[in-house]
C-alpha cells in the first residue's frame, strides 16, 4: 500500500470545489474528484485554453501505443495546479530555469571527470594507464552508475522516495566530490614538484573513486529528475528544457576547456626563452612549468563546477518549497494511490483489456500486465519472501518496462554508439597539419597563431565544443520545432541503429595511438600512422576524412546532432505513449521516464566498454 500524501510530506489537494481547472468539460464522480471529459478533439485536449494544451504535438489514440496518450481523465502535471495560474510569465519561467538547471547539474559530474583529459594524462603518464586511464575512467563511473541506477529504480516512485530529498543529498555528494578534486590539484600547485607524483598510481585510483562517488550521487539525481521533468507534465516541454539544460552545461563546459588550453598555449609561447621560471613552489623548469599550468586550469575549472552545482541546489531548494511543487506531488502521489485501491483486473472493463490485452492495475500481484514478466521475476529465488511492498514495486517496473522495451532499446543504443567513441577514439585524433605530423620538413608549416587550431592542444578541445554545439541543437530542436518531433517506435529505433554508420567514418580519421601523442612524429610517418617504413596506402573513406580537418568537423557536428536529437525525441516521445495510459487516468510516464534514464545508463557502460577495443594502443 502506497504512503498517503500528507505522509510525503506533501499538502493535501482540496476536492473539485477548488481545483476543476476545466469546468466546461468537467464531470464529477462520487468520490469527489474532478475526471476530464472523455477525449474527443484530435487536435488538442478541446478545452480552449491554449498554455493548457499539451502542443508538442497532436494527440491521436493510437492503438498500436506509437502516438502520445490521449488526455488523462485527471489532468496531473502543473497544468492541473491551481498554483500555475496563478503564476506570472517570470515565475512560470523561472520554474523552467530551474529545470534547466538541473539538467545541467546531470550532466555536470560526468563532464567533470572527462574534460580535464590533459591534466589526468599530466598525472598518469608514468603509469600503466598512461593510454587508457579515459577509458577507465568511463567504464568505471557508468558502471557504477549502473549498479546504483538499478537501486534508484526499484526503489523509486513518487509513493515510496521523495525526489526532493534525493535531488539535494546527491546534489552535495557531487559537491563533496567537486571540493576533493580541488583539494587534489591544489596538491599539485603547492607541492615540491619532486614530490607531487610519487605515486600517481595511488592517484589514478583515487580519481576512479571520486569518480564512482559522482556517479552514484548522479544516478539517484538523474532517475528523480527525469521522473520529476514527466510529472510536471506541459507535453513534454518540462523534460525538453531539462535535456536543453544539459547540453548547455556541455556546450559551456567545452568552451571553458578551449579558454584553458589556448591560455596554456599562450603562456608556453611566451616562456620559449627563460630556462627557469618562478612558481608557488620555487623555480621550475618549462616543462615543470607546463605541468604546473594544467594543474591550475584544472582547479579554476573543478571550483566553477563546484559553484554551478551551488546554484542548481539553490535554485531547486526555491521550488521544493513552493506551493506549485507540492500541489503537482500530491496529485501524483493521489493518482498512485487510487490506482492501488482500484478493484481486482476482473472488474476492469472488457473494451480497456480489449485495447491493451492487459490490466491496467499495477501495485498488486494479482494485476500485473504482462504475464512474461511477472512469471520471471516470481522465479527469481527469495522473491516471495520480500516484503508486500517491494514485489508490488518490482512487478509495477516488470509491467512499465514491458510496454516501453523497444524506446528503452533504442535510447540504450544510441549512447553505447556514442561512448564507444566519444571521447576515447575521437580524442585520438589529431589535425592533418599538427605540428607534430609535419617535424622534419613535411607538411603545411607551422606557424604560432593566436587561436592555433592544428595544435593537440586546442584541437581536442575544439572537437568536445563541436560535439557539443551540435548535441545542443538536436536537444532544442524538437521544442523549437515541434514538427521535427519522432514518435513512431519503428522509426526512433531506426535512427538509433543507424549511427552505426559514424564507427568506420571516425576509424578512418588521423587517428594517432596513444605511443604516439606525446613525441614527435617523424616526416616519414607522414603523421597518417604506419612506422618507420612507408605508410600503407589509404583506402577511399580513409582519403577522404584525412583530405583536411573539414571532414572530421563535419562528422563531429553530425554525430552530436543525431545523438541530441533522436535521444530527446525518445525521453519525450516514450513516456507519452498511450498504452502508458492507465484507463482510469493514471499515468505510468514518471516511472517509464526513469527506466529509459536508466537504459541510457547502461547505454552508456557498454559503449564505454567497447571503447578499449576503438582506441588505437
Amino acid at each position: 500500500m502506497a504512503k498517503s500524501a500528507s505522509a510525503q510530506g506533501y499538502a493535501p489537494l482540496a476536492t473539485t470545489e477548488s481545483h476543476d481547472f476545466d469546468c466546461p468539460d468537467a464531470r464529477h464522480t462520487g468520490s469527489g474528484q474532478a475526471f476530464r471529459r472523455p477525449y474527443t478533439d484530435s487536435r488538442g485536449d478541446g478545452d480552449g485554453d491554449s498554455e493548457d494544451d499539451d502542443a508538442l504535438a497532436p494527440y491521436h489514440l493510437d492503438r498500436h501505443g506509437d502516438s502520445p496518450s490521449p488526455q488523462p481523465l485527471i489532468k496531473n502535471g502543473v497544468h492541473g495546479s491551481l498554483a500555475w495560474h496563478r503564476m506570472r510569465p517570470r515565475q512560470k519561467a523561472a520554474v523552467f530555469a530551474v529545470f534547466g538547471l538541473l539538467g545541467g547539474g546531470m550532466l555536470l559530474p560526468f563532464n567533470a571527470i572527462i574534460t580535464p583529459a590533459e591534466y589526468f594524462r599530466s598525472s598518469f603518464a608514468s603509469t600503466q594507464y598512461a593510454t587508457t586511464f579515459s577509458s577507465w575512467i568511463v567504464v568505471s563511473y557508468n558502471v557504477v552508475s549502473i549498479l546504483f541506477g538499478l537501486h534508484a529504480t526499484a526503489t523509486g516512485g513518487f509513493e515510496r522516495s521523495s525526489p526532493r530529498r534525493r535531488i539535494i543529498a546527491s546534489s552535495l555528494a557531487i559537491m563533496l566530490a567537486l571540493v576533493c578534486f580541488i583539494i587534489s590539484t591544489m596538491v599539485n600547485l603547492y607541492s615540491d614538484a619532486a614530490t607531487v607524483h610519487t605515486n600517481p598510481t595511488a592517484y589514478f585510483y583515487l580519481v576512479i573513486a571520486l569518480g564512482s562517488l559522482l556517479s552514484a550521487a548522479t544516478a539517484y539525481m538523474q532517475n528523480a529528475v527525469v521522473a520529476l521533468s514527466t510529472a510536471f507534465g506541459a507535453g513534454g516541454r518540462f523534460m525538453g528544457i531539462m535535456l536543453t539544460g544539459q547540453g548547455l552545461v556541455g556546450l559551456g563546459i567545452s568552451l571553458v576547456g578551449i579558454v584553458s588550453a589556448w591560455s596554456q598555449s599562450s603562456a608556453e609561447d611566451r616562456s620559449l626563452s627563460p630556462p627557469l621560471l618562478d612558481s608557488p613552489i620555487g623555480p621550475l623548469n618549462p616543462a615543470e612549468q607546463e605541468a604546473n599550468e594544467i594543474a591550475r586550469a584544472a582547479t579554476v575549472f573543478f571550483t566553477m563546477s563546484l559553484a554551478f552545482m551551488a546554484v542548481v541546489v539553490a535554485a531547486f531548494v526555491w521550488l521544493g518549497r513552493s506551493e506549485l511543487y507540492a500541489q503537482v506531488m500530491a496529485k501524483e502521489v493521489a493518482s498512485i494511490q487510487r490506482v492501488d485501491t482500484d478493484p481486482p483486473s476482473d472488474a476492469l472493463d472488457s473494451a480497456d483489456l480489449a485495447e491493451h490485452g492487459m490490466t491496467q492495475s499495477f501495485h498488486s500481484e494479482r494485476s500485473v500486465s504482462h504475464p512474461h514478466y511477472a512469471s520471471m521475476l516470481k522465479s527469481f529465488p527469495g522473491f516471495h519472501r520480500l516484503s508486500a511492498e517491494t514485489r508490488s514495486s518490482l512487478l509495477r517496473l516488470a509491467a512499465v518496462q514491458s510496454k516501453a522495451a523497444w524506446d528503452c532499446f533504442a535510447v540504450a543504443f544510441i549512447f553505447t554508439v556514442t561512448l564507444s567513441l566519444f571521447p576515447a577514439l575521437t580524442s585520438a585524433v589529431q589535425s592533418v597539419y599538427s605540428p607534430t605530423s609535419i617535424e622534419g620538413g613535411g607538411g603545411r608549416p607551422h606557424r604560432h597563431v593566436a587561436l592555433d587550431l592544428t595544435s593537440p592542444q586546442i584541437f581536442v578541445p575544439f572537437h568536445f565544443f563541436l560535439y557539443n554545439l551540435s548535441d545542443l541543437a538536436g536537444r532544442t530542436l524538437p521544442s523549437v520545432a515541434p514538427q521535427t518531433l519522432l514518435r513512431k517506435t519503428r522509426a526512433l529505433v531506426g535512427a538509433s541503429l543507424a549511427r552505426v554508420v559514424f564507427v568506420p567514418v571516425f576509424l578512418a580519421c588521423h587517428v594517432v595511438s596513444g605511443s604516439r601523442r606525446t613525441g614527435p612524429i617523424s616526416s616519414d610517418e607522414g603523421g597518417r600512422g604506419g612506422g618507420g617504413d612507408a605508410a600503407p596506402p589509404l583506402g577511399p573513406l580513409q582519403s577522404l576524412m584525412q583530405s583536411s580537418d573539414a571532414p572530421f568537423f563535419i562528422a563531429m557536428l553530425l554525430f552530436g546532432l543525431t545523438n541530441g536529437f533522436v535521444s530527446t525525441c525518445i525521453m519525450i516521445s516514450g513516456p507519452s505513449r498511450s498504452s502508458l495510459r492507465n484507463s482510469k487516468g493514471s499515468s505510468e510516464a514518471p516511472l517509464a521516464a526513469a527506466l529509459l534514464s536508466f537504459w541510457l545508463c547502461v547505454g552508456l557502460a557498454v559503449g564505454s566498454g567497447l571503447s578499449f577495443w576503438t582506441v588505437p594502443q
